[in-house]
């Protein structure tokens, strides 16, 4: 495993000792397990050109309870590994399949509708059938749009989100309106296939959630994993 792994690892091990998250929690490469690949030729239909191969070179992901990471890891490393654990957790509590599920609402919905709305047609003929067909398809379809509210995926990542801005201000001592707008555009642009179109309404939630945390009462500052994070953190800033 790539050497620049060492210190992510040790936040995963203990979170694991510690029964934050479960023990089959691991860190495997992204560019080692070939579904990332596939994931990363689909997107890239969809990605604006200067996003292709965005997900494979600059995204971690967690699926189900693996997290991800791409080869390059950077100085805050520690703060991304601790916002994947939030998944991990979020996957060990709903189940991976429910989890999974939810995380992606749209998505799932344009799937099921794939698989099971053709059932119908066994008992259509004639211009009832390619009705419904044509219906089913477009219905279907119309969930692959990346221009859909997503409130599950929203919730999830907002949580994440909201520990990656308790790690950064305990490292930093700040959370600058540069950050809260990089973190909001995760939300809005295509590098999360955009959980939430209203740019401004997303903007305002994060802005409300970064002031409670500068006022040192936001709950998830004393979370366990982001506590994890912080023991984790080289040059901690301390209040």
């Amino acid at each position: 495993m790539h050497e620049g792994y060492a210190p992510l690892v040790a936040v995963v091990e203990e979170a694991k000792q510690r029964r934050l998250v479960p023990s089959s929690t691991v860190v495997r490469p992204k560019k080692d397990i070939w579904y990332h690949a596939v994931i990363n030729w689909l997107l890239n239909i969809f990605y604006p050109r200067h996003m292709k191969n965005a997900y494979r070179d600059r995204y971690w992901t967690t699926i189900g309870y693996t997290i991800a990471p791409t080869t390059k890891v950077s100085a805050d490393a520690t703060d991304t590994t601790v916002h994947e654990l939030f998944h991990v957790r979020d996957a060990w509590h709903k189940t991976r399949v429910v989890f999974a599920f939810l995380y992606l609402w749209p998505i799932s919905q344009g799937v099921l509708l794939l698989f099971t709305c053709w059932l119908p047609l066994l008992w259509t003929s004639g211009w009832v059938f390619w009705l419904w067909f044509g219906v089913w398809l477009m219905v279907a379809g119309l969930h692959f749009i990346p221009v859909l509210p997503d409130p599950w995926r929203k919730r999830y990542e907002l949580t994440a989100y909201t520990a990656s801005m308790c790690l950064y201000y305990k490292r930093h001592g700040n959370l600058p309106d540069v950050y809260i707008e990089h973190i909001t555009k995760q939300f809005t642009s295509m590098a999360y296939y955009v959980i939430e179109p209203n740019g401004k309404a997303m903007l305002k939630l994060i802005q409300r959630e970064a002031a409670h945390i500068r006022a040192y009462n936001h709950p998830t500052l004393y979370d366990p994993l982001v506590m994890l994070g912080i023991k984790h953190q080289d040059g901690t800033h301390t209040r």
